[in-house]
């Protein structure tokens, strides 16, 4: 899988790429002993707030190791969180973005994940 993330103006992007053959749960899975994808903050950032998070709708498929639906996440996916500057800030911080995954194929999990990021804010310069 690959991983991506940035600040993009008053949005943090984080963009997902995983490999074909493989997923991983969504935000919400189905059954509750699934683990979820979550990305967030992995602390407080002066002068930043966090916000809305908002993940894609899920792909309800059904694999030969569950009978039941699942609720997933292939492909390219995109997650993006509001981000708020609160306070002037004169350099360009940079943001702890945690993540935590499990990617799967139609047989086996994989151990599940958590990564942090460190994504540089982008902010006006100042003259």
């Amino acid at each position: 899988m690959k991983v991506d993330a940035q600040v993009q103006g008053n949005t943090l992007v984080v963009d997902l790429t995983i490999r074909p053959g493989w997923h991983i749960q969504s935000n919400k899975p189905l059954q509750k002993e699934l683990i979820p994808t979550v990305v967030g903050l992995e602390r407080v950032v002066p002068g930043w707030r966090a916000g809305a998070l908002s993940y894609p709708s899920p792909i309800l498929k059904t694999l030969g190791f569950q009978s039941e639906q699942l609720a997933l996440y292939e492909g390219q996916v995109r997650i993006t969180m509001d981000m708020q500057q609160t306070d002037a800030v004169t350099t360009k911080p940079m943001i702890p973005v945690v993540f935590r995954v499990q990617a799967c194929d139609d047989r086996i999990c994989l151990p599940p994940e958590r990564h942090v990021l460190q994504v540089p804010a982008s902010v006006p310069d100042i003259n």
